[in-house]
């Protein structure tokens, strides 16, 4: 399915992200863009890739790409995206996998500011990517699969995580429009 396709993850640096980013490869995605807030970061998962692609094996023949932007941040998502699209044309498969858990306390000793920063990266960064991604000058240029990494927690309320509990409800309802919005355009699927 990923053969010859570009792709786009968010907090690709490390964790899901990058084991996604290893997953495309082995599955010959043509291109991969990492993006994630620090540079560094990035840099070491980059190399991490293709060390392993020069190995041999299917993920030989990938290129891999870093992109330094915080997903709260539109202008910066904007600017990630239009790199990407301007370096490979068409982005086929986006995955906006980049979160934050945010404080673990139970909900009467959560803060609000701890619950805007929870909100801000899982709910308005997914936003941001997706409005970055879905903005496109004509409907060839749109993704053919979009992703966004939900979680149990979207679903059912766990102890202790109240505001990552409530930015993965908002995310998945998020989804659930973007799904009324894919009928004519681009398949979604929430993991």
């Amino acid at each position: 399915m990923l053969a010859g396709r570009n792709v786009l993850i968010t907090g690709g640096s490390r964790g899901i992200g990058l084991a996604l980013a290893r997953i495309c490869a082995e599955e010959q995605a043509e291109h991969v863009a990492l993006v994630a807030r620090d540079a560094v970061r990035l840099a070491e998962a980059k190399d991490e890739l293709e060390a392993a692609a020069a190995g041999g094996g299917a993920s030989e023949g990938t290129v891999f790409s870093v992109h330094t932007a915080d997903v709260t941040e539109a202008a910066a998502v904007e600017a990630a995206v239009a790199a990407v699209r301007s370096a490979v044309g068409k982005v086929h498969v986006v995955v906006n996998n980049a979160g934050v858990v945010g404080e673990r306390a139970a909900l009467t000793a959560a803060t609000a500011d701890g619950l805007r920063k929870v909100l801000e990266v899982n709910v308005v960064g997914a936003f941001n990517v997706l409005a970055g991604a879905l903005r496109v000058e004509n409907a060839d240029k749109l993704p053919d699969l979009v992703l966004n990494m939900s979680s149990a927690a979207g679903v059912m309320g766990i102890p202790q995580l109240g505001p990552y509990c409530a930015s993965k409800y908002a995310l998945n309802g998020l989804s659930a429009r973007l799904g009324w919005w894919r009928c004519r355009r681009a398949r979604w699927r929430r993991i």
